[in-house]
């Protein structure tokens, strides 16, 4: 503990009370709070830095496991009001680590979405450097390296309305694999490289009894190589998805 309120941990465990396989830890937290606002119940953070942080969810979720790992996640200017319940950060970065997300019900069995976000968030510039993502369904894995994703000006409401200016993605690349038990080898030879792509003006609304579910996007610029041979240099592409 130091003085402006600036605090120090290292080797931090936590699990769930309920469920212990469901556990978070972290090498390093090191973050400080300036005293003043907490009078005005808000809370301001010049920064907070985390390093090796471990995720693993377990049995939390019948349907959804996820497994994660984050060498170095930093974070500026967070503010916070007791009173709005809002959450305005002016910089978010992930850099290397690896994530893994199963879903059995990703394709097969469509769930009804119940889920809520609990605060509204804001979000200047958020960046993630050298990921990679396996998203498994029980069928396929797609595998997604990051190079550099930046995304600026999101936005996050509590009933999940998510709203993003522009997100630009460089270096990544995209893999698909089939389990042993669901051998397809069309899928398994299909190999995305070198690609890098610009999206403007993102909106997600999830469905809701007074809404049903809307994608809006702007693909402005689209570029790769793929395993078969062919490859797009400069595309646009704009796209609306509405459920029903």
């Amino acid at each position: 503990l130091y003085f402006p309120l600036r605090l120090h941990f290292e080797d931090i465990s936590l699990t769930l009370k309920d469920d212990d396989d469901t556990t978070v830890e972290m090498s390093m937290l090191d973050f400080s709070v300036n005293p003043r606002p907490l009078f005005e119940k808000r809370v301001e953070a010049p920064y907070l830095i985390v390093r090796g942080i471990e995720v693993h969810t377990g049995d939390m979720s019948a349907d959804m496991e996820i497994d994660g790992y984050v060498e170095d996640f930093r974070l500026y200017d967070l503010s916070y009001g007791f009173l709005h319940q809002g959450v305005d950060i002016r910089e978010v970065s992930f850099s290397g680590g690896n994530v893994s997300v199963i879903d059995s019900n990703m394709v097969s069995k469509p769930r009804e979405n119940t889920f809520s976000f609990p605060l509204s968030l804001s979000v200047g510039d958020c960046y993630f450097n050298d990921i990679d993502v396996n998203l498994c369904n029980g069928e396929k894995s797609f595998l997604v390296d990051v190079n550099r994703l930046a995304c600026s000006e999101l936005c996050v409401e509590p009933v999940l309305s998510v709203h993003l200016q522009q997100m630009q993605l460089s270096g990544g690349s995209l893999r698909v694999c089939s389990l042993p038990e669901f051998n397809d080898p069309l899928a398994d030879k299909w190999n995305v490289t070198n690609l890098a792509m610009c999206v403007d003006s993102v909106i997600y609304t999830s469905p809701s009894d007074s809404a049903q579910l809307c994608f809006k996007a702007v693909l402005s610029t689209l570029s790769f190589n793929e395993s078969y041979g062919f490859g797009l240099r400069d595309g646009t592409l704009s796209c609306l998805c509405e459920d029903g």
